[in-house]
Formats: C-alpha cells, structure tokens, sequence
C-alpha cells in the first residue's frame, strides 16, 4: 500500500511552463497545456541566440574612442589588436615625418569606425560569426 501512495505524489515538470506537476496529471493545471507522455522527464529550457547581440553603436563608439576597441568588442581581437598597432605607428610615423603623414592615422580612424559599424551589422544579420 505505501508504494502505491509514493507512486501517486511523485512529481514531474509541465513542459511548457516548468510548473511542478503531479507524474499522473495529463493537463497542467497552472498553464492547462496537455503533457506528452513521459519519455523521459521533461524540463523547462531556454533558448538564447547569439545573433542580433552586438550593437552597432556601441562599436562605432568603441571605435572613436581608440580604432580597433570596437572589433575588440565585436569578438575580432587579433585584428583589433592589429589595427591598434597600426594605428599607433601610424601617429609615430606622423610626429616623425612632421605631421606630413598626418592625414594616415585620421584615415585609419574614420575607416575602423566605418567597419566596425558594418561589421556589427553583418553579425546581426548571421552573416558572420
């Protein structure tokens, strides 16, 4: 008698709110969704995806800051590191030259702005990883 008793509290969880549900029950009661019947015990999952989470902005910011922050923070560090470098060099190269090459490094600045945007799109889109 006592194992029948066990049999009948033994729980489970709805599959479509994660409620606490009796083993038995067909219906939740809490979301009136009917249970499949038990393969195994199914819980609540949730699923989250990746695409569609780097903003635009926020790169293009990142990037007007200091060129290569923003395709650091689009996940791109070996080429943000590089255009970092670059960067820099290209300022050592202005200051040596007499800011004769000082137009370079306002380049480097104004297209890492511009690709880090469009790259964040491109994200966005699935288009790249």
């Amino acid at each position: 008698m006592p194992e029948k008793n066990q049999q009948t509290n033994a729980k489970k969880f709805c599959f479509k709110c994660g409620a606490e549900i009796f083993e038995e029950a067909e219906i939740c009661p809490k979301c009136g969704v009917r249970q499949l019947t038990p393969v195994r015990e199914v819980k609540p999952t949730q699923v989250i995806s990746s695409k569609g989470t780097s903003s635009p902005g926020v790169a293009t910011i990142l990037s007007f800051l200091f060129p290569g922050l923003g395709h650091i923070y689009l996940g791109d560090i070996f080429f943000g590191l590089i255009v970092m470098v670059v960067y820099a060099c290209s300022w050592g190269l202005a200051i040596i030259t007499a800011l004769i090459c000082s137009p370079i490094p306002i380049l480097i600045w104004i297209w890492s702005m511009y690709n880090s945007y469009n790259l964040a799109l491109k994200i966005n889109k699935g288009e790249v990883e």
